[in-house]
């Protein structure tokens, strides 16, 4: 007696983690904008403290006054900087998170059109050589 194999049941790939991918991207181009803006208004503000203190040093400033303003102009340019850095990590993120997302998406489709061979191959095997 001949026991009939079950017929493979291919598993079904989830949707969400590339979706999740996509959505991270999102969010962190988003992030990315943002950091933006917040870049081009330290960048504003640190050349309103550098014209500041040329004011100052033009109407003859204490020079501890001055040691004072050039102190807050490098603290504006520590910030500047750490805008910059969170923007590029940011974009890196963006980059990495979009061609994650493709991939997964990609993956997914390779999947869907593989399983018609694989059926196919599974009764191929049953017609030509009797069975498995």
């Amino acid at each position: 007696m001949v026991k009939e194999a079950e017929p493979l049941e291919l598993a079904v790939p989830s949707r969400w983690p590339y979706r999740i991918a996509y959505v991270m991207a999102l969010v962190t181009f988003l992030g990315g904008v943002w950091s933006w803006t917040e870049l081009v208004t330290a960048q504003n503000l640190k050349e309103a403290v550098l014209k500041s203190v040329d004011a100052a040093e033009k109407q003859g400033a204490d020079s501890k006054v001055l040691r004072e303003m050039m102190k807050s102009y490098r603290s504006q340019g520590r910030e500047v900087a750490s805008w910059k850095r969170r923007r590029l990590g940011l974009f890196l993120a963006f980059g990495i998170l979009l061609v994650g997302g493709f991939l997964g998406t990609g993956l997914v489709n390779l999947h869907s059109k593989m399983q018609w061979q694989i059926r196919e191959a599974n009764t191929l095997d049953e017609d030509d050589y009797g069975g498995r």
